[in-house]
């Protein structure tokens, strides 16, 4: 297939980062999520990462800062837990202390989702994989971290740090809907 997928991994115990693209519609007026479909698409690879015990942190992102859209994903962690029957916690934080804790603090089969990657600067610039290992979010998540997951299908085509950075310095695997798409 010429990659990695979860098959080729044992995740068991084992802290794994996901890039999902969870980006949602968003009513302008209540700036409230309209629907949770595009979430609901890519359950099944927490559920299986869930299922196999894995320290699950998911990273994703809502709109562009600037647009009304860029909203924090808390509503989305709920529509998580709505369709996993699992709570998956929304830690409003990327890179800093609560998140290195959050992250340090999960047990086997849980799940947390971080802040909006595009609150960091950087984020959307586009480089090189290994220039963007050297990123902040990178240095700073990776060392984390057993095994980075890319789920994000519909913005793989982005040269986006929290897309192509964890490649260069983590084992990677693409999940099941990236699986099923390619």
């Amino acid at each position: 297939m010429g990659f990695h997928t979860l098959d080729d991994f044992d995740v068991r115990g084992g802290k794994v980062l996901l890039r999902l693209d969870i980006n949602s519609p968003v009513d302008e007026k209540t700036l409230r999520l309209v629907d949770g479909s595009k979430i609901k698409r890519s359950i099944a690879t927490v559920r299986e990462l869930l299922d196999r015990a894995a320290k699950t942190t998911v990273i994703a992102h809502q709109g562009r800062p600037g647009d009304y859209d860029y909203i924090p994903l808390n509503e989305h962690a709920a529509f998580m837990t709505h369709y996993l029957g699992r709570r998956v916690r929304y830690v409003d934080d990327l890179v800093g202390q609560q998140a290195l804790k959050a992250i340090d603090a999960l047990a086997e089969g849980e799940c947390i989702l971080l802040k909006n990657v595009r609150s960091l600067d950087g984020e959307q610039e586009k480089k090189a994989p290994e220039a963007h290992a050297s990123s902040e979010l990178v240095k700073t998540l990776a060392p984390k971290f057993d095994l980075f997951v890319n789920d994000a299908f519909a913005s793989s085509h982005r040269s986006h740090a929290s897309l192509v950075g964890f490649t260069d310095v983590l084992p990677s695997a693409a999940g099941r809907l990236m699986e099923r798409e390619v």
